[in-house]
């Protein structure tokens, strides 16, 4: 008889993070460290109950943890603020700006309701046009017709609109050169076919026309989110390309143009029209000509000319289907029956024609498909605050909220308070890591307020009742102020122990990660010594959030150009995507277009640096002392006495010095005067390495004592801080719109002048830029960040020349948008102003530097680079993936 064997099941495992799991895990660590000389891990072991209760208050942490963490991120709105987040949903993070001529046009039929179709050339198919420009032939939608049969468009109406599409989705060093309408040749057509079938004939012959007319239109097709996503298309080919409102527009063959229309082609489509028996003939009269069943011309250029501003013209046509509209132009179309001819009412087949044409144009509405991929949603759950295990002890142990009885001995309470104290170093720790989760929406943000990474909860009686009694002087203090008590002792004890720069720094580099990106400043940091520590930590930090919340921004629009049709000054809504790059790359605050010379001109300042002998003519003494790092703060009663003094410095003839020189801290010393309470603020720039020529100190002020020199050393080098802030930035000159309005063979000799360059102009007097490594380190920033087929070119203006050139840059920024706004289009006209303004432009550039292609204007001044030097490998720049990079 075989041997029965016995199997012995293993009970089932607790789940991790359960109660069951804790406490079994609790109690294997308990009996590895006591082994068998301390329980025997009973329950009435007040050891176990101590652990349980433990167990249950983290079984509290666990459940916070394991929220969705969109439940998280959701605010109390219920919503989640996707751009506070830097979370980017798929139709913005996949698409990309138009690169090719394909996707110029998709993108400029989804913006403009009013066009059937485009096409878009370039080179020498466009009228031997230049390198960045372009030609736009549209053929309008939705037109009138007259009773002849002839269209009444509102010519200026569309072009402006095409004109105004193609600006706000240019790329950098591209404009659009001619923009006009398709010249529509009317075509007929003629056809005896065979039907069967109940339908009725008046939806066949509108189908048939409707059909006719879209194979020769040629509109363009519409798909649907929703229908892609059933055919299982990823999300990065469905909204691979620009973005679009009205469906998804299918992509086809760019730069084509469908010379010949072989009426073959129209059979078989008539042919497949449900109740269509047979074509018996199909024909197509164009014009005035006889109807044709071979190939005729489909789309066709008319040859060059040229007007009399010897602007060469040429037109694209097209045919156009005529749909019946009276009985005698319906008889072309004739519909048989078992050989006997059926009669339609035109008025019908007209109406039904008009909806099926309505129907294709509803697909140009926004498509409610995008719903198929619906942004994340969470519940905003207001979490309780975290409540100590105590709370749940039996009441025999007095730590709840009835206490100790009355009867209890003294040292019955004193044992119980030990104990209290005891558990409250764990219940301490889960209060804190119950209050962070009520900020994670804080802490993974691109926002650097509020400036802490860690949040911390101090156990109060609401928490845990008695703990006050516990705490040392607090018992002593009204209710009242206990509040305040705590946020004092929370900022000076907990918050000491929060890096909370260096936290932030690591979370944005994981924001960047999400989107393949990094952000090196390591060279950045070479470049700004005059930063005190803490303040060069903040500064980076502020960069790498700027730079985060921008990485759309800085990837897909790297390339893209602003819109010269509206204002552009000061904008920030309407900069070069180039312009905003480089300017996140360098550190700048500013990225926008604006004036770099009005911080200091504004108030009233001279850069000119006439330095007298009197000035430098402090040597070394033995009385001459470093200013102490820690300087003191100002206090409110002599603010106006500190900010006169500095008013009074920085007016005097040695601002570009201090500027380079006075945001060094070690550069400040202290003079006693003998046998005088006063000393002098002085300020030593040989300390530095920016200008080894000077000799001696540079007297600033005479002050009372050392306190109030420390206080205005503090106050004007945060003012020339500001100064330097406001001052940095750049202006991006795109050659191509400086092109003049009226062509002729002067002009088209300096057309290399204007095709895909531009120039970039920085300023040359600030800590920075006056740095021959950091011009260098600025050329390469350019050069790695820049479309490789624009070239580009960067020049460093000092004050009067910058001021100078604004002038001039911004009085044509004016008149380019308003010269945009005009009719522009439909009828050429040469704006003499705005030309002798981008002269104006052109010579300034030329003027200072700016050498590459051949001028349109004489140069007057030359301002040689200096050799360059070996320079450092390149850094880590963040390479942002742009299709056309």
């Amino acid at each position: 008889m075989a041997e029965e064997i016995s199997i012995k099941r293993r009970p089932p495992r607790a789940p991790d993070g359960s109660f069951e799991q804790l406490r079994s895990e609790g109690i294997r660590l308990l009996q590895d460290l006591s082994g068998q000389q301390w329980t025997d891990f009973n329950l009435h072991d007040p050891g176990i109950t101590i652990l349980e209760q433990l167990c249950y208050a983290i079984t509290d942490l666990m459940y916070r943890a394991d929220l969705p963490v969109a439940d998280l991120l959701t605010g109390h709105d219920g919503k989640i603020d996707f751009v506070r987040q830097s979370l980017h949903v798929p139709e913005q993070i996949y698409a990309c700006r138009p690169t090719t001529v394909e996707d110029m046009r998709r993108a400029l039929l989804d913006r403009v309701s009013s066009v059937d179709n485009l096409i878009i050339t370039t080179g020498a198919d466009a009228g031997g046009l230049i390198a960045g420009f372009y030609r736009i032939d549209v053929k309008a939608a939705d037109l009138l017709e007259d009773a002849s049969g002839d269209k009444m468009s509102d010519e200026p109406s569309v072009l402006q609109q095409i004109g105004a599409a193609f600006r706000s989705i240019r790329n950098i060093g591209e404009d659009v050169a001619v923009i006009s309408l398709v010249a529509e040749v009317p075509c007929w057509l003629y056809a005896e076919i065979e039907i069967g079938g109940a339908r009725d004939p008046v939806d066949i012959i509108a189908d048939i026309y409707d059909c006719c007319d879209r194979f020769i239109a040629a509109p363009p097709s519409y798909g649907s989110i929703a229908d892609m996503k059933a055919a299982n298309i990823a999300p990065d080919n469905i909204f691979d390309g620009p973005p679009f409102q009205s469906g998804i527009i299918q992509p086809e063959r760019a730069g084509t143009l469908p010379k010949q229309l072989f009426v073959g082609d129209i059979s078989r489509k008539i042919a497949a029209i449900d109740g269509v028996k047979e074509v018996k003939s199909v024909a197509i009269a164009v014009g005035e000509d006889a109807p044709q069943t071979g190939a005729i011309n489909w789309c066709w250029r008319t040859a060059t000319v040229q007007d009399n501003q010897n602007n060469h013209q040429v037109s694209l046509n097209a045919l156009r289907l005529i749909v019946p509209t009276t009985s005698q132009s319906l008889q072309a179309v004739k519909l048989l029956r078992s050989g006997a001819p059926v009669r339609v009412a035109v008025r019908e087949a007209a109406l039904k024609f008009a909806d099926l044409r309505a129907t294709r144009q509803a697909r140009r509405q926004p498509d409610p498909g995008r719903a198929a991929y619906p942004h994340p949603r969470g519940a905003y759950l207001e979490l309780p605050p975290f409540q100590s295990s105590q709370i749940h002890f039996p009441g025999i142990y007095g730590l709840n909220h009835y206490g100790m009885p009355e009867s209890a001995t003294a040292r019955e309470k004193t044992a119980m308070l030990q104990l209290k104290g005891f558990l409250a170093l764990c219940d301490q720790v889960m209060a804190h890591a119950a209050t962070q989760f009520e900020h994670v929406r804080d802490l993974y943000s691109a926002d650097l307020l509020p400036a802490q990474s860690y949040w911390w909860r101090m156990l109060s009686n609401e928490e845990l009742p008695g703990i006050n009694g516990l705490y040392k002087r607090l018992p002593k203090l009204p209710a009242e102020t206990m509040p305040d008590v705590y946020a004092a002792i929370v900022r000076d004890v907990y918050a000491t122990f929060d890096p909370h720069m260096e936290r932030k720094s690591r979370l944005l580099d994981y924001l960047l990660a999400l989107y393949g990106e990094t952000f090196s400043q390591d060279y950045l940091r070479k470049f700004s010594s005059y930063y005190d520590e803490t303040e060069l930590k903040y500064w980076l930090l502020k960069n790498k959030a700027a730079f985060v919340k921008d990485i759309v921004l800085l990837g897909r629009d790297r390339v893209g150009g602003f819109d010269y049709g509206e204002s552009a000054w000061g904008q920030p809504d309407n900069c070069a995507g180039l312009q905003r790059c480089i300017s996140r790359l360098l550190g700048f605050d500013d990225f926008t277009s604006r004036s770099l010379t009005q911080a200091i001109s504004g108030r009233h300042l001279s850069l000119d640096d006439a330095i007298s002998s009197v000035t430098l003519s402090h040597e070394e003494h033995e009385n001459v002392f470093r200013l102490p790092f820690n300087w003191p703060p100002i206090p409110a009663n002599k603010s106006g006495e500190i900010d006169a003094k500095v008013k009074s410095i920085l007016r005097r003839p040695i601002l570009g010095q201090l500027m380079k020189t006075g945001l060094h801290r070690s550069n400040y010393r202290i003079q006693n005067v003998d046998g005088e309470s006063r000393c002098e603020l002085l300020l030593d720039p040989r300390k530095s390495d920016d200008d080894p020529t000077l000799r001696g100190k540079l007297f600033l002020d005479s002050c009372a004592s050392w306190e109030e020199a420390a206080m205005v050393a503090a106050r004007l080098r945060g003012s020339l801080l500001g100064l330097n802030q406001k001052c940095e930035g750049m202006h991006l000159v795109e050659h191509c719109l400086l092109r003049p309005s009226k062509r002729d063979a002067d002009t088209a000799a300096h057309d290399a002048y204007y095709a895909l360059r531009v120039t970039l102009i920085f300023p040359a007097w600030t800590a920075r830029s006056h740095l021959d490594d950091f011009r260098r380190f600025v050329d390469e920033t350019v050069q790695l960040n820049c479309p490789a087929h624009v070239h580009a070119q960067c020049i460093w203006l000092e004050f009067d020349a910058m001021r100078t050139f604004e002038i001039c840059y911004q009085q044509w920024l004016q008149a380019k948008a308003k010269n945009s706004q005009q009719d522009r289009y439909s009828m050429p006209i040469a704006d003499e102003q705005l030309d002798r303004l981008a002269v104006a432009v052109i010579s300034q550039l030329q003027a200072n530097g700016a050498n590459i292609g051949q001028s349109p204007t004489p140069q007057t001044q030359s301002n040689p680079k200096p050799e360059p030097r070996p320079y450092p490998p390149s850094p880590p720049f963040s390479s942002a993936k742009v299709r056309n990079g």
